[in-house]
């Protein structure tokens, strides 16, 4: 049994951890309230290094667990995991509200879904391929379910290439 305080210096809900995974080599990747992504060697308990992210914002793991998409200010990024260094970065406006982010199953696309749009980048070449008013999609979390797909709130399958509504149900 392990047990430590990830976030020790902070106070309320800036302490608390939102998000959490497991690496390789003995590594957990959490994210505070207060949008401070540690990377943390479990064997003793420290930090191998910090990085501030947007607050509110929900990082996504590449499918090999080695890079870390994430928002912060008015970009997204990817990091890479094992060295803690910036791989790109890409403007996408000062409007992002609760960016929640997400590699495909394959590792190509990136997607962001926020407040207000569903947007979703070529990771190779950082070409956005889909924009669109998140107007009328199911609230709640979203996965990959194909390089073109996406479910909404484990409810309804948008194909994103053609912006359209594949099947929904309750």
């Amino acid at each position: 049994e392990l047990q430590w305080v990830p976030y020790e210096q902070s106070k309320g809900g800036d302490r608390d951890v939102k998000w959490v995974r497991c690496l390789k080599g003995n590594r957990v990747v959490t994210v505070s309230g207060g949008g401070s992504l540690v990377v943390w060697d479990m064997a003793t308990r420290r930090p191998v290094f910090r990085f501030g992210i947007k607050r509110g914002s929900t990082p996504g793991l590449s499918p090999n667990g080695a890079l870390l998409c994430y928002s912060r200010d008015a970009d997204i990024g990817v990091l890479d995991l094992e060295k803690g260094a910036v791989l790109a970065t890409q403007k996408v406006g000062p409007n992002l509200t609760w960016p929640n982010l997400r590699f495909s199953p394959d590792g190509s696309k990136i997607a962001c879904v926020d407040h207000q749009r569903l947007r979703v980048w070529d990771f190779l070449s950082g070409q956005l391929i889909a924009d669109t008013p998140k107007r009328g999609f199911p609230h709640g979390d979203y996965r990959f379910v194909s390089a073109n797909h996406l479910l909404l709130s484990g409810k309804s399958l948008y194909d994103f290439a053609n912006q359209l509504m594949v099947w929904s149900y309750d």
